[in-house]
């Protein structure tokens, strides 16, 4: 059974077919596809002589965010395919998440990609949209696999997050590389999203990988997958504005609640190189998310940008979010 009702194609490069090409998986729902556009532009700008070919899963999309993708296809002769998941038959997946209505599906998109793609590719490397590509990534199609199913890399907090769900080692999801055959040949969908049914995991999918995966699984660097909370460097450092990733870094990943489009981060180095790229992209005009945007618990992010401020010296907007903060504390009291 497929759960694609739809496919859109942008092929701007007729030397890239299925079989000569490196293959990026990319998901969100209608609301992250920006954030895909951020991250996918980061890969053609820092790999300018390979030949990629994205697949894009989503449950929807908007006429602006394809109109971006066709232009930034045509922008960078690469072949972009947009593949929509059928909302019905999601509906009826999402009916079996245990009555978890605040989970969204989109977590579990990947299972199903996966499967999805098996029947025409052999492997894919997935990103999350969190994540700034500022190196070569071409090692993953080198790289010794070791008749494993996937490359990954290790969790920041990998010894106890192992621990946690009793694996031999604790991966973080947000980049793998899949041998999509081993893959099917597991039929490890069927039991991702079995597991997914039948219990909420605290760490989601990632978690449910980890388990379905264990020991099964190839390890690379760090530097292919740098898990940068923005959210400590503002709690440990003493002035976050100086701290720079390290130039072995490949592919940073923004883990944590705060990411590079949120207003209180943008002094950060990191950030700075996230926005450089952003300018490049068609998505530039993606707004940032203040405290005042956040669904819960807003008065949080207000202590968080009042903090930072003051750290960098900048005491009227420290003031000014300590005032809010106050403010909207109380007011959920």
């Amino acid at each position: 059974m497929s759960y694609v009702s739809k496919i859109i194609k942008f092929e701007n490069n007729a030397e890239n077919t299925l079989q000569n090409t490196k293959h990026i998986l990319l998901c969100g729902d209608k609301n992250y596809i920006k954030y895909c556009g951020v991250t996918l532009t980061s890969i053609l700008l820092s790999n300018p002589n390979e030949n990629f070919t994205f697949h894009i899963f989503c449950d929807d999309i908007s006429e602006q965010d394809i109109a971006k993708v066709k232009a930034t296809s045509e922008k960078f002769y690469a072949n972009i395919i947009i593949y929509y998941f059928d909302l019905e038959l999601l509906k009826k997946f999402s009916t079996n998440m245990g009555g978890n209505d605040h989970i969204s599906i989109a977590t579990y998109f990947r299972f199903i990609a996966y499967s999805e793609l098996a029947s025409c590719i052999d492997k894919v490397l997935y990103l999350d949209s969190d994540i700034l590509v500022n190196g070569n990534i071409t090692k993953f199609w080198d790289f010794d696999m070791n008749n494993k199913c996937a490359v990954v890399i290790e969790d920041a907090y990998g010894n106890d997050m192992a621990k946690r769900v009793e694996t031999e080692k604790y991966f973080n999801a947000g980049v793998m590389f899949v041998d999509l055959k081993k893959w099917n040949e597991n039929d490890y969908t069927t039991v991702c999203i079995k597991k997914a049914t039948e219990k909420v995991y605290r760490f989601l999918d990632q978690d449910i990988l980890n388990i379905v995966l264990d020991k099964n699984v190839a390890w690379i660097d760090k530097y292919y997958n740098y898990n940068y909370s923005l959210s400590r460097l503002m709690d440990k450092s003493k002035k976050p504005s100086a701290e720079k990733l390290p130039k072995e870094v490949k592919i940073c990943h923004f883990i944590g609640a705060s990411k590079p489009w949120h207003s209180w981060v943008q002094c950060i180095d990191a950030v700075k190189q996230y926005n450089a790229v952003k300018a490049e992209s068609n998505w530039s005009d993606n707004l940032l998310i203040t405290p005042f945007d956040m669904k819960k618990n807003k008065y949080k992010y207000m202590h968080k940008f009042a903090r930072l401020a003051k750290k960098e010296g900048l005491y009227k907007e420290m003031a000014y979010w300590y005032i809010q903060y106050a403010i909207n504390k109380l007011i959920n009291l």
